[in-house]
This record gives structure tokens, sequence and C-alpha cells, in this order.
């Protein structure tokens, strides 16, 4: 199984998507391939899943639709992105896919550590009994595995089955959004990350790389 790293950035939200999918075209033309896409996000967008709508208060933001699911995110410039493309096992139950997500938490948080940071994981209990959810939003839409700094949800990870892949997408927000979307109504102000991390784009994002790529094999096992 050949792994290939990618860490391209794209303009638009829509384009990075769109490199995400040509990531998994890539992967069905060789089946036991793994593809890992680790970059920094360059300019204040939102993506959303294919299925929802976006608002149109938020149709004025550059933003584009995930091939994953989960709720809107919003990027801001010098945040990571990650897109993790590997061959779907023959057998494949709802306990293999969360325990696949949950790996690629462990780790991140584990790069964070190395990085000095300590980030945590969240239980669902914590999340599905607030009032405050609400699963149009990434901030507020619990998933398996997120990850957390000082209390605020830093990392949401959300997955996808294909026909012979598995696609795994995910944000780590390292930067206070309020100042990149200053122009959004105030009812979606609640949905941003409200909290800048002590470590840079390129430490964490080098960090992550090594630990996907050097454990990629061990994900579906």
């Amino acid at each position: 199984m050949a792994i290939t790293l990618w860490t391209n950035s794209e303009k638009t939200a829509q384009k990075n998507m769109d490199f995400d999918r040509s990531l998994l075209k890539k992967a069905i033309d060789s089946p036991t391939d793994t593809h890992i896409r680790v970059y920094e996000w360059l300019t204040p967008g939102v993506t959303y899943p294919d299925r929802q709508i976006l608002p149109p208060e938020l149709a004025h933001i550059d933003h584009g639709h995930r091939p994953t699911g989960g709720g809107i995110v919003f990027h801001s410039p010098g945040d990571i992105v990650i897109c993790i493309i590997i061959p779907k096992p023959k057998i494949v139950s709802p306990r293999l896919l969360h325990g696949i997500v949950s790996k690629v938490a462990t780790l991140i948080q584990i790069a964070f550590q190395s990085c000095g940071l300590n980030v945590s994981q969240k239980t669902s209990d914590e999340t599905e009994n607030s009032a405050s959810q609400n699963l149009a939003f990434c901030k507020t839409y619990f998933s398996p595995s997120e990850l957390y700094f000082n209390g605020n949800k830093m990392c949401g990870l959300t997955l996808k089955r294909y026909k012979d892949h598995i696609l795994i997408q995910g944000v780590i927000h390292l930067q206070d959004a309020k100042g990149w979307f200053k122009d959004i109504s105030p009812e979606f102000t609640q949905y941003l990350h409200h909290a800048k991390l002590p470590i840079t784009s390129q430490e964490i994002s080098e960090a992550i790389q090594k630990k996907l790529t050097s454990q990629a094999r061990d994900l579906v096992n």
C-alpha cells in the first residue's frame, strides 16, 4: 500500500473540496493506496455537506460543499484542514468506523502533545445534553472523538463510506475567527471558533503530517 502526502492549499473553499474529490478519484484508480492531505487554509471561508443548504445570510462568504457530512464549518486563515482516504475493509461495522475516527483524533492529539500543547476529548454526554446544540453547525454538532483546548472545540472530524474507500475530513481551528467574519449576522457568531491557540500553523501541520503518514497503515486494524 502506497501512502501519498499532499500539502497543497487551494485559493477557494470549493477548489479545496474539489481537490479532495480528485484524490478520491485517484484512489479509485489505485484501490490499495492511501492519500493524506494536511494543509493550511488561506482565506476566510465556509464549507458545508452536500445534503445541506447554505443559509442565504452566509452566501456572500467564499464557500464550498464537502464530500462528507457534519455541520457548517467556518474556516479562518491559518487553520489546518485534513483529508484522509484509505481502502475500505471487506467487513465494515459502525464500531470499526468509530474506531478509525478515534484513531485519527488520537494521532492529532499526540501531535499537539509533541508540540507542547494538551488537547482533550469530550464525551458525548457532555455535548448531547447541551441545550445549545445545533446540528447545522460544526461547533455545536457533536461528533465522536472531537478535540478541545481550554474548553473550546478546536477539532472536528467527519467520515463517509464509499464503495471501496473511506474518506475522512477534519478541521483544526487555530485562529480566533471573530476577526475574520466581522460582517456576518450576530445570530451566527456563536458558531465561530473564539480562541487562538499558542502554536504556528506550520509547526502543528508538520507534526500532524508526521503522525498520520507514519500510522496510516494501522487505521483500519
